[in-house]
Protein backbone atom coordinates (compact mmCIF):
# COMPACT_ATOMS: atom_id res chain seq x y z
CA UNK A 1 0.00 0.00 0.00
CA UNK A 2 1.39 3.68 -1.08
CA UNK A 3 0.51 5.74 1.87
CA UNK A 4 -0.95 8.57 0.93
CA UNK A 5 -1.55 12.37 2.17
CA UNK A 6 -4.12 15.33 1.18
CA UNK A 7 -2.31 18.99 0.84
CA UNK A 8 -5.01 21.07 0.01
CA UNK A 9 -7.07 19.65 -2.43
CA UNK A 10 -4.67 17.51 -3.86
CA UNK A 11 -3.71 14.12 -3.32
CA UNK A 12 0.25 13.09 -2.78
CA UNK A 13 1.43 9.42 -2.88
CA UNK A 14 5.17 8.44 -2.75
CA UNK A 15 6.56 5.23 -3.87
CA UNK A 16 9.79 3.71 -3.38
CA UNK A 17 11.19 1.36 -5.53
CA UNK A 18 14.96 -0.45 -4.44
CA UNK A 19 17.52 -1.48 -7.08
CA UNK A 20 19.42 -4.12 -5.41
CA UNK A 21 21.80 -6.42 -6.67
CA UNK A 22 25.27 -8.28 -7.09
CA UNK A 23 28.81 -6.18 -7.06
CA UNK A 24 29.48 -5.18 -10.31
CA UNK A 25 25.82 -5.84 -11.60
CA UNK A 26 25.15 -2.28 -13.48
CA UNK A 27 22.98 -1.02 -10.71
CA UNK A 28 24.51 2.11 -11.01
CA UNK A 29 24.31 2.64 -14.58
CA UNK A 30 20.62 1.40 -14.49
CA UNK A 31 19.75 3.79 -11.93
CA UNK A 32 21.25 6.50 -13.93
CA UNK A 33 19.33 5.48 -16.82
CA UNK A 34 16.31 5.60 -14.93
CA UNK A 35 16.79 8.48 -13.39
CA UNK A 36 17.44 10.20 -16.78
CA UNK A 37 14.51 8.63 -18.66
CA UNK A 38 12.23 10.23 -15.74
CA UNK A 39 12.88 13.79 -16.07
CA UNK A 40 13.52 14.51 -12.49
CA UNK A 41 10.64 12.47 -11.30
CA UNK A 42 13.64 10.17 -9.45
CA UNK A 43 15.54 10.54 -6.60
CA UNK A 44 18.61 8.29 -6.53
CA UNK A 45 19.43 7.92 -2.58
CA UNK A 46 22.76 5.34 -2.38
CA UNK A 47 22.60 3.44 0.52
CA UNK A 48 25.53 0.90 -0.12
CA UNK A 49 27.71 0.30 3.23
CA UNK A 50 31.12 1.40 1.43
CA UNK A 51 30.07 4.10 -1.42
CA UNK A 52 28.85 6.30 1.84
CA UNK A 53 32.32 7.39 2.94
CA UNK A 54 33.89 10.44 1.48
CA UNK A 55 37.59 9.99 0.04
CA UNK A 56 37.17 6.15 -0.09
CA UNK A 57 36.76 5.70 -3.80
CA UNK A 58 38.85 2.81 -4.77
CA UNK A 59 37.84 -0.81 -4.17
CA UNK A 60 34.02 0.84 -4.16
CA UNK A 61 33.01 1.51 -7.78
CA UNK A 62 31.84 4.94 -6.51
CA UNK A 63 30.28 6.45 -9.14
CA UNK A 64 32.38 9.07 -11.13
CA UNK A 65 31.74 13.11 -10.06
CA UNK A 66 30.60 13.18 -14.07
CA UNK A 67 28.14 10.64 -13.33
CA UNK A 68 26.87 12.33 -9.73
CA UNK A 69 26.03 15.58 -11.64
CA UNK A 70 23.75 14.25 -14.48
CA UNK A 71 20.95 13.14 -11.76
CA UNK A 72 20.17 15.81 -9.14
Amino acid sequence: MVPEKALGEQLISHRVGILAGPTAGGKTQLALDLARESEGKIEIINADSIQVYRGFDLGSAKPSKAEQNLVP
